[in-house]
């Protein structure tokens, strides 16, 4: 097995290279040997060239190019190692200050979950990267398998936490209120959705403490609830504020390359966020980096950033507190309404998933050779789905 060719080695083979190219670019004559000073005198442009001189100066043209691109190549290469390398090792010190403070607070009995006991106990640990862009995430394996830690803020006291006084009763109206307002349920079927947040016979206020800090998070809430569609990654196991859901591949290793297949793949996908709960489901952050896939022909894609998902009534209520003065006031990422201008609020959003999908993932010139019966170019230009009372919708299980 061949050992990898470290940066420094391939600039000496290219320097190397270069020094073969002079040599046997110049008109001397047969067997005569190269020497390490000619390289000089050919950027020089020394007498070694005065016999030809047109094709002198395209040699020496040649190999000044080279050099100046191997210098290049030089300096980007210690470049790359001075940016990225520090970084990658800050992330990962950043990612096991995480996981170690989770398992202090878990070992102090702050709170508690599912999985707190393999990972804070198990001795084949490994901590990876860590990114910290709209959420916390670290990247972890624990007995070969490869999981992701998510959680909307880094440290479970960065949370509001439960008070003592507060009784499991009262917790659970609370945590109804709560899933009430994230799913738009009535108040008896989120009394049913809290509790089967937890699985544990007991409620105690380490418990209360970390369901409360993980149905802060609407990602979860969203993860969880909506688990019956199959848009989502599955929540493995919890621990404390953080949640552990299986590294998905992610659409863009497809990207641009939209296939029959992944388009009927997201034929299927719209189909279930808008007919899948008793409203329809507004992602407003549909992006390549957001979606998962599989090899499934049969399943949909995964929706992996679900923070910005909402029922149709909760997106309605939330963009009537937008004030607003122009239209573009109203552009809540992907989800664009316009602007009440007697009210000053935002109104009902405009456009819809399909003409995200539309705009964001099919090009034209993949509507140029696609079949005349394709169904994802047949969506974008009618613009949406039949009426909603032609189609069952999926229960709530």
């Amino acid at each position: 097995m061949f050992a990898p060719v470290k940066p420094y080695a391939a600039l000496y083979v290219s320097l190397w290279e270069t020094v073969r190219f002079a040599a046997h670019s110049r008109p001397v004559g047969v067997g005569e040997p190269f020497e390490a000073s000619d390289l000089a005198s050919i950027l020089n442009k020394g007498s070694c060239f005065e016999k030809t001189p047109a094709f002198n100066s395209q040699a020496v043209f040649m190999v000044r190019f080279r050099l100046r691109l191997l210098w290049y190549t030089a300096l980007l290469t210690i470049l790359v190692m001075c940016c990225f390398v520090p970084r990658n090792n800050e992330r990962r010190k950043a990612a096991l200050m995480i996981v170690d403070e989770m398992c202090q607070e878990y070992r102090n009995g702050r709170f508690s979950g599912s999985y707190c006991e393999k990972i804070c106990s198990s001795e084949d640990l490994n901590v990876f990267g860590h990114s910290m862009l709209n959420k916390a995430v670290v990247e972890i394996e624990v007995a070969d398998q490869w999981y992701l830690l998510k959680s909307a803020k880094s440290r479970f006291d960065q949370f509001d936490l439960v008070p003592a006084f507060v009784s499991v009763s009262d917790f659970e109206h609370l945590l109804a209120r709560q899933i009430e307002r994230q799913v738009s349920v009535p108040y008896s079927e989120a009394i049913e959705k809290a509790r089967s947040l937890w699985s544990t016979e007991t409620f105690s206020l380490a418990d209360r403490r970390s369901v409360w800090a993980l149905a802060s998070q609407e990602e979860y809430l969203n993860f969880r609830l909506f688990n019956f569609t199959g848009l989502f990654p599955n929540v493995i196991g919890t621990c404390g504020h953080m949640y552990a859901v299986p590294i998905v591949r992610r659409y863009i290793s497809r990207w641009p390359f939209l296939t029959s297949a992944s388009a009927d793949k997201f034929v299927l996908t719209l189909r279930i966020l808008q007919y899948s709960h008793a409203e329809p489901l507004h992602w407003c952050d549909f992006s390549s980096l957001n979606v998962g896939t599989s090899d499934d022909p049969q399943s949909p894609y995964l929706i992996l950033d679900a923070d910005l998902l909402f029922t149709d009534s909760a997106l309605t209520s939330l963009l009537a507190k937008i004030p607003c003065q122009r239209d573009l006031d109203c552009h809540f990422f992907d989800c664009k309404a316009a602007c009440n201008r007697t009210v000053g609020f935002c109104s009902r959003r405009l456009n819809s998933n399909i003409q995200v999908v539309c705009e964001r993932f099919v090009s034209w010139w993949y509507k140029l050779f696609a079949g005349p019966r394709d169904r994802l170019v047949d969506l974008c230009l009618d613009g949406g789905f039949p009426n909603v009372a032609n189609y069952v919708r999926l229960p709530n299980l």
